[in-house]
């Protein structure tokens, strides 16, 4: 296995959820312009009220079901023996988060194109913001895997090697 330190571990894992977010910001972004001046999908008849349902029920199941999903692994994570271990799945952890997330933001965003409706954008921008205050950091990484003080002081050390 790879060695890593602190610091090492959480710059990637900011890098790979910033970018997650960044993507899905901009990929926004483009989409609500094009829509602004008019540049959406020809409107289908009906379609916009199905999708008006569609796109918050899908934002509740993807933030509910990331967090059932995360809490389940989360259990199974913390009886590992080692803490790079822990770590690495923990990783796993948060991309599917990021996953079950970005999901159904990517869904309100297409749906914004097919019908021009703006309003949508509130449940792509409420994902976005859950995907930012989600953002792994030292503090909820220990919460969440339940460290001892000792691992604790390891993964608070930004030189201290992850074994």
């Amino acid at each position: 296995m790879q060695k890593f330190t602190s610091a090492q571990y959480f710059k990637a894992l900011t890098v790979l959820c910033y970018t997650l977010t960044g993507g899905l910001v901009f990929f926004s972004v483009i989409v609500s312009l094009l829509a602004l001046n008019g540049f959406s999908s020809p409107k289908a008849e009906g379609l916009g009220n199905i999708l008006n349902i569609i796109v918050p029920v899908l934002a509740l199941v993807g933030l509910l079901g990331g967090n059932a999903v995360a809490k389940s692994r989360l259990l199974a994570i913390k009886e590992m023996p080692g803490l790079a271990d822990r770590m690495n799945n923990y990783r796993g952890v948060v991309i599917l988060r990021y996953a079950l997330l970005e999901g159904p933001a990517l869904f309100s965003v297409i749906a914004i194109f097919l019908t021009g409706e703006l309003k949508l954008l509130i449940a792509t921008a409420a994902l976005i913001l859950m995907m930012l205050y989600m953002l792994p950091t030292r503090p909820r990484l220990i919460k969440e895997l339940e460290l001892s003080s000792q691992e604790a002081d390891i993964v608070n050390n930004p030189d201290a090697v992850i074994e």
